[in-house]
């Protein structure tokens, strides 16, 4: 048996026996694996991509992941952009360390379009005209911090766009 066949049997064996356990048992032994520091290393900062440069990171990143991940098909840019990431209504938001983009979402608003995830859904949007709500799209984390890093970018990225998303943008519905 090889040692990755070895470890999918394990997991799956975890995911079985998980599944026995009641939800709030369930619920409070995932959170307690979770483990994010009170405060985030001093070279990792989260912001709003505004640099051609900073996009670029982001876009590559998330071309580099979806293609870990057998999302896409190799493409000669190397980079992932949706057509709605160019409306003014959409920002990208990234993690960084020092100097080097390491996460990034992004965050496409209500607008003319439909967002990207109503070709597979349909949202039952009560007050459509509000242009409160937006979907969170292309999440994407450099391998080396993921799980390493106990899900700290993973987890402060999301905050910062919820915080980002309330403060800045007057959303109120994230989808």
């Amino acid at each position: 048996m090889s040692r990755r066949t070895n470890f999918s049997s394990v997991k799956l064996a975890k995911r079985k026996i998980l599944a026995l356990i009641p939800l709030p048992i369930r619920y409070e032994t995932i959170r307690s694996k979770i483990n994010i520091p009170l405060r985030s290393n001093s070279d990792l900062s989260f912001k709003l991509a505004d640099t051609e440069n900073e996009l670029a990171q982001a876009y590559q990143l998330l071309y580099t992941c979806y293609i870990e991940q057998g999302f896409l098909k190799p493409q000669k840019n190397k980079m992932h952009i949706l057509p709605h990431f160019v409306l003014p209504t959409s920002c990208t938001l990234i993690a960084k360390y020092k100097e080097e983009t390491i996460g990034t979402l992004s965050i496409i608003k209500s607008n003319t379009l439909k967002l990207p995830m109503e070709k597979e859904f349909t949202l039952n949007i009560a007050d459509r005209d509000s242009g409160n709500y937006a979907e969170i799209s292309a999440l994407a984390v450099n391998k080396d911090f993921r799980r390493q890093q106990g899900g700290t970018v993973f987890f402060y990225l999301l905050k910062f766009m919820y915080h980002f998303c309330v403060s800045n943008l007057n959303i109120r519905h994230l989808y």
